[in-house]
């Protein structure tokens, strides 16, 4: 069985090819376009996880700079007395 990768074009013979080749060659683009809406779609899920983790430290990581902020201004209170 042919595959496109199989069927060369050349330009310089043109002989149409024949329809069941065409019609291949239109499957296989068929699914690889569909391998790669599904290859996308993963990706698009695995950056969405990532970006709600960055999200989620981004929060915890100001959190903590308060909790810093805090301690240091009692920290600085303690030294005072």
């Amino acid at each position: 069985m042919k595959t496109a990768s199989d069927i060369h074009l050349n330009p310089s013979s043109p002989a149409p090819l024949p329809a069941a080749d065409l019609l291949r060659i239109l499957e296989e683009k068929d699914h690889l376009l569909a391998d790669q809406e599904v290859r996308l779609s993963n990706q698009e899920a695995e950056l969405a996880k990532q970006q709600a983790l960055l999200k989620e430290r981004e929060t915890l990581n100001a959190e903590l700079r308060k909790h810093i902020l805090l301690l240091e201004e009692q920290l600085r209170l303690a030294r005072l007395r």
